[in-house]
């Protein structure tokens, strides 16, 4: 696995967030956001879409307490607000980043080898205050076997402010 560090810079961002766990929220959060894009006729516009993870996520599995599923809207006309959240900014910050290509039902475990990957530095470590970071790259598909390539981004920080 190749893991890299990235620096990803703060967006303009709609997004919308399902608590619970498992695909489940994630399927529901992006029918959401499909959908939207729909009504407002900029399915086509949109190039890249973001999902973020907060919670147990951070330690445990890829699936925590909510899923947000997120689309840049950065140079793209007045937009009326997504129904159940307003417009916000992607946090920005230093990254873990690895490339995934492969069905989202297997993101999981390949976050916690990422997660995994990080244990074995000096330098580094998951930054828990920050949410994980999935880039989609391809459309999310939650149908299995579908491949999506995607960018899979843990935030870090040093390991010295990490401790503090």
């Amino acid at each position: 696995m190749s893991v890299g560090l990235v620096y990803l810079r703060p967006k303009q961002i709609t997004c919308t967030r399902v608590s619970g766990n498992g695909t489940v929220a994630a399927r529901t959060a992006w029918q959401r956001i499909e959908a939207w894009l729909q009504r407002n006729a900029i399915s086509g516009l949109v190039i890249t879409r973001y999902g973020l993870e907060f919670g147990p996520a951070m330690t445990e599995s890829y699936h925590g307490n909510s899923y947000i599923a997120c689309v840049e809207i950065d140079g793209i006309r007045k937009l009326p607000p997504l129904d159940d959240c307003p417009f916000d900014r992607l946090p920005g910050g230093a990254f873990a980043r690895s490339r995934f290509v492969g069905p989202c039902a297997e993101i999981s475990a390949a976050f916690a080898s990422i997660q995994s990957h990080l244990a074995g530095t000096n330098h580094y470590a998951a930054d828990r205050s920050r949410p994980l970071i999935t880039i989609f790259l391809d459309p999310p598909d939650f149908s299995a076997p579908t491949t999506v390539k995607t960018d899979l981004l843990i935030p870090v920080a040093t390991q010295s402010r990490n401790a503090a």
